[in-house]
């Protein structure tokens, strides 16, 4: 505040003389009017003035759209349009919407052009609300049509700095990265979109894979390990089983035996590879079956075998003690009469 006058605060400040003397009419009853008499208190009504004028200042938004070639003053060629309001005198707040009007980010940047952003940041992204889980909690913006946060992290002076993470349209943790001065340096973590636990885990240094990474199961244990150089692997390292199984019962290679020799013939010649999802009953399910001299009549009467066999002994953790879902393989060959079925 450069000037003592009321005029030259009043020039600083855009303010009339008119608004001066409304402002403090409109605050003249308030509780400073048993201790100052009205002269003793106009130069600090000017001070008051003087700041209010300042923050008006700092709340006033400006728009500003964007077409494929930058900023232009024609909305109907824009892709989207910029909301900034100052905040300080280094900092401007913007917000990102497209031209239906929904937000696509916001964060905070150095310069009232928005160039270079400074601060945390948010992105948004968008989901059908019909493939999340049940029981979600959600907001459609449209019938049908989520918005979620897709994308968090920081800027320092328009580099990308700290943990950046990415989520699901659920809020689960799909990625954290880490960055500094733009470069991904430090952990990095993908996770399992259900339990949430990791699933990939190792360090960064200077956008490259450097020193050990981590495959790791559901309750945490190194599946494999791999050592990467430069962000090249020159070593991997199988970790120790944990799981046990799954594995099938007695019964169940004499139950498909069997029903095969029922509708193979002399001339049936197949030799055929079985993967099937497993519960954490055993059951099989969902097979998927290939090899040779699988025909379509032969698939289905194999699918229908499949759904009705006798249980597997499901995979199962010693650490939790608990069955957990897993996949099984086996091979079926048909020569005539013949069915041999392989493990």
């Amino acid at each position: 505040m450069t000037a003592v006058c009321q005029e030259g605060l009043i020039s600083n400040f855009g303010c009339s003389i008119s608004d001066l003397d409304r402002f403090y009419n409109g605050i003249k009853s308030f509780y400073l009017v048993p201790l100052f008499n009205y002269k003793m208190k106009k130069p600090l009504l000017i001070i008051l003035l003087s700041c209010y004028c300042a923050l008006a200042g700092y709340a006033q938004s400006h728009k500003v759209f964007y077409g494929s070639r930058g900023p232009t003053t024609d909305s109907s060629k824009a892709q989207l349009y910029m909301i900034s309001n100052q905040v300080s005198d280094t900092v401007w707040e913007g917000k990102q919407y497209g031209m239906d009007n929904i937000l696509l980010s916001a964060g905070t940047y150095k310069d009232k052009d928005l160039t270079v952003p400074n601060g945390h940041f948010i992105y948004y992204g968008f989901v059908f609300s019909s493939s999340l889980p049940p029981g979600t909690k959600i907001k459609e913006i449209a019938p049908g049509v989520v918005q979620y946060i897709k994308t968090t992290g920081d800027f320092n002076n328009g580099m990308k700095n700290g943990q950046w993470i990415e989520y699901a349209g659920d809020g689960s943790k799909i990625t954290l990265n880490t960055y500094k001065n733009d470069y991904q340096n430090g952990l990095y973590e993908s996770y399992n979109s259900e339990s949430q636990t990791v699933l990939f885990r190792g360090n960064y240094i200077n956008d490259k894979r450097e020193g050990e990474w981590f495959m790791l199961g559901a309750s945490g244990n190194i599946i494999t390990t791999y050592i990467y150089k430069d962000g090249k692997v020159i070593k991997t390292v199988e970790g120790k089983p944990i799981y046990k199984g799954p594995s099938p019962t007695k019964d169940f290679k004499v139950y498909i035996s069997n029903n095969l020799n029922r509708i193979s013939r002399p001339d049936t010649y197949a030799n055929l590879t079985v993967i099937c999802a497993i519960n954490t009953e055993g059951k099989l399910i969902t097979p998927v079956i290939t090899g040779s001299g699988l025909t379509a009549k032969l698939n289905d009467k194999l699918i229908e075998i499949i759904s009705k066999a006798p249980a597997w002994n499901p995979l199962y953790d010693p650490a939790t003690k608990q069955n957990l879902e897993g996949l099984a393989t086996f091979t079926i060959t048909i020569a005539k009469w013949s069915v041999d079925v392989k493990y």
